[in-house]
């Protein structure tokens, strides 16, 4: 029973999306509890549900107590994932850099690491979470994940008032991966322009005559058709 109880536990938390870039994001478990507690606010699962702390705190009591187990290390990012939906950022924060020390090679042991810097840097906390990107950019060699680290080192230097070492950083994003999320993001900053900001310079107008030549010649070459 007790591993069954887990085992549901772990699918929960495993729904649990979380995106750093939109802290309004609601996954299907956030979304599931909304409704359940517009209809019953004192619903003891709703109730249970907010208790972010203590299920977390199951989870790394777990890790240390088993420390070499296969799934030790996906609890703990896990236990990082419910600190971080229940506002304990800074909690969240130690938690996932925990990864990259204790088990370096667990496949989230970077994202965790990165996730530990957002968490730092969204309570304010920005000399912790510029020592966390900076360490993320030593551990991975991986275009985007660079790409992705100089983007919020340059957003700490922005908050910092620090033009020069902001548009330096974003330089260094730009170039890490040129089509990836991050480099654009950072091309978009460092030109001033607004979050996925559209440009005003397009036209869908049809030309009917150039569009009726073009199929007139591909009619032409596909059926093998005479054009006299």
């Amino acid at each position: 029973m007790e591993e069954q109880n887990f085992a549901t536990l772990i699918e929960f938390i495993n729904a649990m999306e979380v995106r750093e870039d939109d802290e309004e994001f609601q996954n299907p478990v956030d979304i599931m509890f909304e409704n359940l507690e517009k209809k019953n606010p004192k619903h003891f699962a709703v109730r249970q549900y907010k208790k972010y702390k203590l299920a977390a705190e199951t989870l790394t009591n777990y890790v240390s107590l088993h420390p070499d187990q296969a799934d030790s290390a996906s609890f703990l990012f896990e236990a990082g994932r419910i600190l971080e939906r229940g506002n304990y950022l800074s909690d969240a924060a130690k938690t996932w850099a925990r990864l990259i020390d204790e088990y370096p090679l667990y496949e989230n042991s970077k994202r965790a690491l990165f996730l530990a810097a957002i968490s730092a840097y969204r309570i304010g906390d920005y000399e912790t979470a510029m020592a966390y990107l900076n360490r993320m950019l030593l551990v991975s060699g991986i275009p985007e994940d660079q790409a992705q680290a100089n983007f919020w080192i340059a957003k700490i230097y922005q908050k910092r008032d620090d033009n020069y070492n902001m548009q330096k950083y974003l330089e260094r994003a730009e170039e890490q991966s040129k089509t990836g999320y991050y480099s654009l993001r950072a091309a978009e900053l460092s030109a001033g322009k607004n979050y996925l900001e559209t440009s005003a310079d397009y036209d869908f107008g049809i030309d009917l005559e150039s569009e009726r030549l073009i199929a007139d010649q591909w009619m032409q070459l596909t059926f093998n058709l005479d054009t006299a």
